[in-house]
């Protein structure tokens, strides 16, 4: 870098290295790797033509408007769409756990963003100083991770158990001089643990007793096998949440859209640090989700989607389980519920671990190629711990 640029960096940007998150991409997007590191939706279940479909509908029908410029929080069809869809999804939830339904959202309690990371910068850019101190589960998602350490926080380790997050840990290592606490309930990115009811019961409880706002992503949680996921934590402490959800994994991570979903004023502050960042998400890929949405064909897509990846799941430990390392199996598992990669590709080069066969290196497991030493994943056959983060 030119002096002239060195010597007037801004702090913040001083301890800045390279994205762990771009490191795997740079290897699972390789031909010859099937990566369980990186959240990325298998490419052959994209809905092409449902995509292709509603993005003409959308230029022959509404062309100038999703061309031109557009609101900073979203188009309101849109986020009237999201209100009414997490609204049904809590109410669904609540009722299964046996508790009232929730309030419903209204659409000036959503803000879309550019995928669910611009709705962590914002968050960080609204609530840390630097030096605040930011609870994280241990371990937890590196782009949130990324986001909080840009913004000088103070990372404090939330342990976890086979559930998730512990609510003794919570109240003990979490005080209320913590700006937020940053939480994966369902499918936790990377370990693929969930929450049971009791357990987000208690989370909320802890979470209200100490005072102290969560910032609760959800990423996955509509790509359940079986039985849809508990109540969400928004859902039991609204006043205190601001819940993170995104396009990315159920319908295309290149259209770029994530929202945010809280109290009304505290979206309306995050819409105006988004004015300053890029005045408003793609609206041109607003419209043609929204059409999807609209069309049916979201559902439909879906459903594929949880059958496709709950049998790849099935093969994937039926195959892991024969071999002589069933260690791996704790891999797969995560591969199925939170990594979205498609198993009948890893089928296909899983006999090549370095367990398997010595002999062919140039084919080593995926998880020891494209994880670098600092993700947060455990390589297949290894039993060290994840790297805390700090």
């Amino acid at each position: 870098m030119s002096p002239a640029f060195t010597a007037r960096l801004a702090e913040r940007t001083k301890g800045v290295t390279s994205s762990a998150i771009r490191e795997i991409l740079k290897v699972a997007t390789r031909p010859d790797v099937t990566s369980f590191a990186g959240g990325l939706p298998a490419p052959e279940l994209f809905p092409l033509d449902a995509i292709r479909e509603a993005a003409d509908r959308v230029l022959s029908g509404h062309g100038a408007a999703a061309l031109q410029y557009g609101a900073t929080d979203g188009v309101l069809a849109l986020r009237q769409h999201i209100a009414e869809a997490v609204s049904d999804s809590e109410a669904g939830a609540a009722a299964a756990a046996g508790l009232g339904a929730p309030e419903r959202l209204t659409p000036d309690q959503v803000m879309i963003t550019t995928g669910s990371q611009q709705a962590l910068d914002l968050i960080s850019k609204l609530l840390i100083d630097p030096g605040d101190v930011v609870g994280t589960e241990n371990p937890s998602y590196l782009g949130g991770l990324q986001a909080f350490r840009l913004h000088q926080a103070r990372l404090i380790a939330v342990a976890m158990d086979h559930e998730g997050a512990r609510p003794d840990s919570l109240a003990s290592t979490v005080g209320p001089e913590a700006k937020f606490i940053y939480l994966l309930p369902t499918f936790q990115n990377p370990t693929g643990k969930s929450m049971s009811n009791a357990r987000r019961l208690a989370v909320a409880a802890t979470l209200a007793e100490v005072g102290v706002p969560v910032v609760e992503d959800d990423p996955y949680g509509a790509l359940y096998f079986d039985a849809p996921p508990g109540p969400s934590l928004r859902s039991l402490v609204p006043d205190l949440a601001l819940g993170l959800g995104t396009f990315s994994k159920t319908l295309a991570p290149g259209l770029r859209l994530g929202w945010i979903v809280g109290p009304r004023e505290v979206i309306a502050k995050l819409t105006q640090l988004k004015q300053s960042g890029d005045l408003h998400s793609s609206t041109l890929c607003q419209y043609v989700a929204l059409d999807v949405l609209r069309s049916g064909a979201m559902s439909a897509h879906l459903e594929r989607l949880r059958a496709v990846t709950a049998r790849g799941q099935t093969r994937c430990l039926q195959h892991s389980t024969s071999t002589s390392r069933p260690k791996c199996v704790s891999l797969v598992r995560r591969a199925a519920c939170s990594c979205g990669s498609s198993c009948r590709a890893a089928l296909r080069r899983l006999r090549s671990c370095p367990w398997r066969s010595r002999r062919r290196r140039s084919h080593s497991c995926p998880a020891r190629r494209s994880i670098p030493t600092a993700a947060a994943a455990t390589p297949c056959g290894s039993t060290s711990p994840t790297p805390r983060p700090t």
